[in-house]
């Protein structure tokens, strides 16, 4: 097998594994892309969860600090339940919010390992093709060699 079809071979070989290796980068960021919306919605939730406890507490607060409204102990107990509600919703918000950004990085990292190897792989393409280039350019320089020789 000369040198020309070791070289044919192998750029075919690595055309494969470049293609293989952005699929995978195609399919890491779809991922990545997808734990970003995640994380997007799981902080607009744990915002809003935020928001809902602060009414919730000021509303409280103001009918503790109005001396006139003649407030129950029904409706403190009543507005003290939906308190620690709303607070169980920003805790639980947190958590979510929490996880979504440990997937968030952990898909970002394995795009970014996706990419480097996809670099890797191009590059070693582009090495083969550069080595293909000059050994096709070596044997046009011996073939007019031969020529003016034989002229």
């Amino acid at each position: 097998m000369s040198a020309g079809s070791r070289l044919t071979s192998l750029l075919a070989v690595q055309k494969r594994r470049v293609d293989c290796a952005l699929a995978v980068v195609h399919e890491r960021n779809g991922m990545l892309h997808q734990r970003e919306l995640e994380r997007q919605a799981a902080l607009e939730q744990w915002e809003a969860a935020v928001v809902a406890y602060h009414l919730e507490r000021d509303r409280l607060t103001e009918s503790i600090s109005n001396p006139g409204s003649g407030i129950q102990a029904a409706t403190l107990t009543g507005a003290s339940l939906r308190c620690e509600a709303h607070r169980g919703r920003v805790t639980g918000a947190a958590k979510v919010l929490a996880d979504a950004d440990e997937l968030l990085t952990a898909a970002s990292s394995a795009a970014m390992d996706a990419r480097a190897i996809y670099r890797r792989t191009l590059a070693r393409q582009d090495a083969l093709r550069t080595l293909q280039a000059s050994l096709q350019k070596a044997q046009g320089q011996r073939v007019l060699r031969l020529e003016e020789q034989e002229a």
